[in-house]
Formats: C-alpha cells, sequence, structure tokens
C-alpha cells in the first residue's frame, strides 16, 4: 500500500468499509493475467491501513466462473450483492454507487472508505467523500485496468499486479506449438491452448494471455489457410528466429 493517514488522532486505524466492485476485479484479473482475486490478502494488507468494520462485494455472478467466486466470498463476508440483470447496462456500478451514498446518512462511524475498482465510473463518488464528507478515500484497483481519472481523485491508491506476468508461460506455449508443427498438425489458437492445459497442466487463461501477448509483439502471426475439406482457419505462424534471438525459447520437447 502506499503511505497515506490511516489514524484518527487518537493512535487509532480509521473505521473503514471497502466496496469492492468485485466484477471489475475478477474479469480484470482473469482476463488480463489468467489469474483470479486473492481475496484473503488484499483483506489482510488493508487490515494494517484501516480498522475494518465491513466489507461489500458487488457483482454479476450468473456465470460459472463467477458462481465459485461467489462460493469463495461466502467464506469472508455476509455481504455478497447479486447485480445481474438483463437489460441495463452497468448495473453493477449502479447499484455499487447506490450503496455507497447511502452509507453517508446511515453510517456515520465510517471513517475512511476503500474502493476495490478501477473504474473511471466511481470517481465522482470518490471525489464527494473525500471533499464534501471529509472522508479520506483509497482505491485499489489491478494495473492496466485503472482509470486516471479515479486515481488521481482517490485520497490514496494502490495498483495490484500479477503473480504470474504472461511471459512466464510464453515457452509453454511455443514448446505446445513446436510440438504441433513436427507433428504435422496445424496449430491454431484454441488448439495450442488445449495442448498447453493437457501437456503442462497450467490454466487454459493464463496460456491464452500469454499467447495473445506473443501475438501482440509480433513473436506470432496469424494466417488463413485452407483445410483440405476447403474451410478457411486461422494457423499460427512463429518467428522462430526472432524468438530464439530473444532468448523466449530455444528448444525443448515432450512426447
Amino acid at each position: 500500500m502506499t503511505d497515506f493517514e490511516h489514524n484518527n488522532g487518537k493512535g487509532e486505524l480509521l473505521a473503514t468499509v471497502v466496496f469492492c466492485d468485485y466484477e471489475y476485479w475478477f474479469w480484470s484479473l482473469y482476463n488480463q493475467y489468467g489469474e483470479k482475486p486473492d481475496v484473503s490478502k488484499v483483506i489482510h494488507q488493508i487490515k494494517k491501513h484501516g480498522k475494518l468494520i465491513d466489507v461489500y462485494f458487488f457483482g454479476d455472478f450468473t456465470s460459472e466462473l463467477m458462481q465459485k467466486e461467489r462460493e469463495k466470498l461466502r467464506r469472508i463476508a455476509n455481504n455478497i450483492i447479486d447485480c445481474a440483470s438483463n437489460n441495463k447496462k452497468d448495473y453493477t456500478d449502479f447499484i455499487m454507487l447506490d450503496n455507497i451514498y447511502q452509507t453517508i446518512l446511515k453510517r456515520p462511524d465510517i471513517e475512511q472508505y476503500i474502493l476495490i475498482t478501477g473504474d473511471g465510473h466511481f470517481h465522482s463518488a470518490a471525489a464527494f467523500l473525500k471533499n464534501f464528507v471529509d472522508k479520506p478515500v483509497g482505491v485499489i484497483a489491478i494495473k492496466g485496468s485503472f482509470s486516471e481519472q479515479l486515481k488521481n481523485t482517490a485520497s490514496w491508491h494502490y495498483e495490484l499486479t500479477p503473480n504470474n506476468p504472461s511471459g512466464q508461460f510464453r515457452p509453454n506455449v511455443l514448446q505446445s506449438i513446436d510440438w504441433a508443427e513436427r507433428k504435422g498438425y496445424a496449430p491454431t489458437f484454441g488448439r495450442t491452448i488445449k495442448a498447453g492445459e493437457r501437456f503442462h497442466k497450467i490454466d487454459r487463461a493464463k496460456l491464452a494471455v500469454a499467447l495473445s501477448s506473443l501475438i501482440n509483439d509480433g513473436y506470432i502471426r496469424q494466417e488463413v489457410k485452407k483445410t483440405p475439406k476447403g474451410n478457411d482457419i486461422r494457423v499460427l505462424v512463429v518467428d522462430w528466429d526472432l524468438v530464439k534471438r530473444h532468448g523466449i525459447w530455444n528448444s525443448g520437447t515432450y512426447n
């Protein structure tokens, strides 16, 4: 956490409430880095900088992955607000903002607010709490998914970084493609992820992030080719000279 004033003038930690946009936290981390939130670790860090009196989790938990996350959250907190909606965009944001504003009148005991979100929609609420309610507002967000406006509005902020950057799994992706080429298979995005998951026992989301980063950085391009049946497929073509020159992966096989 960054340095900030976190006591109430009596040498005591500020009474703190956390509002967590879990939908943002989960999908930002999962889609960018193939990881899932370590909620207990973050809550432990928060307790060092505030007297935690409540934590609220907001999100649409209808997907299979999010349903599993809800079960995990139930071991941590009772305040899990399901914001599923079929007809309203940004419904989670709306519900979370409404709950934040309600506490201004109903919870005078709150001395500090912490928002776990990087969504710029919350900058107005953060500004109001800080400038008109005179409450410090901390913001915790995922590195790479953090609104500059929200960051600049907060009293203090902290960026969560992944435990396993995409580069860690690049060799596994390249090994899968190398294996496919040697076996005479056409390596596509989906086939490569499936093979990597099978042989390396690595979560497919992590492999997908690593493969996407290799494509974005120019080590792999996708070319449309015809199958024997005349169908178009997007085949992965690796610039092996560039890969070797940059030391990403030199050799390695598996049976």
